[in-house]
């Protein structure tokens, strides 16, 4: 392992790294400077690089930039307990798709609330037994955790008809005209109930 800059310097940083890597790890010294190396090593790659046309260079260091647009919040479905079960991430590029499955226990129509969410940090106590009063014992930290909770409702479809102990999958696909298509539907039956529906992008409001 080769150590450039002037915190290659410092002793301490060597043998701490030698201890971080499985045996036989060893950091080679160099007759270099190490302060200097990045700067030879700049001057080497702009000796070799002068060679070229410079219409070849310029074509090369040519920036590339690929914009595209992306969820700004999370989109789910809105569970029994209040949170969101997540279909599609935030930050999730677009065009996207996402699915989800889920059992249903009962028959008859299954409404299904699509939300836009937030996050939030929930504080959960871990379940620990109670220390004698004599204990001296700091009190266990509560455990956090992240959950999803749903801010703005986006669509709301009802499949009818699910047999009892059947599934429905929910899908909500982003096209990138911002045009939402959301599906809800019983699989596993030939004659399994559809519900679709399409909301129109409100980039040009």
């Amino acid at each position: 392992m080769l150590l450039v800059g002037g915190t290659a310097s410092l002793p301490k940083l060597s043998s701490i790294l030698e201890s971080s890597f499985r045996s036989p790890s060893t950091i080679i010294p160099l007759s270099y400077n190490p302060s200097e190396l990045l700067a030879r090593g700049a001057a080497i790659q702009a000796s070799l690089v002068s060679s070229y046309d410079p219409e070849t260079i310029a074509e090369a260091i040519h920036p590339v930039v690929t914009v595209v647009d992306h969820l700004t919040k999370p989109i789910g479905l809105k569970t029994h307990t209040g949170h969101l079960d997540v279909i599609l991430e935030a930050d999730t590029a677009v065009p996207c798709r996402g699915k989800r499955e889920y059992l249903v226990s009962e028959g008859g129509d299954v409404i299904c609330q699509i939300f836009e969410g937030r996050r939030e940090i929930e504080e959960v106590v871990a379940g620990m037994p109670t220390p004698p009063p004599d204990a001296d014992e700091d009190e266990p930290e509560p455990e956090k955790r992240r959950v999803v909770v749903p801010e703005r409702a986006v669509a709301i479809v009802r499949v009818r008809g699910v047999q009892k102990g059947g599934r429905v999958e929910v899908q909500v696909q982003i096209d990138s005209e911002g045009r939402v298509t959301i599906v809800g539907r019983e699989i596993g039956r030939k004659d399994g109930a559809v519900a679709k529906g399409v909301i129109e992008s409100r980039k040009s409001e």
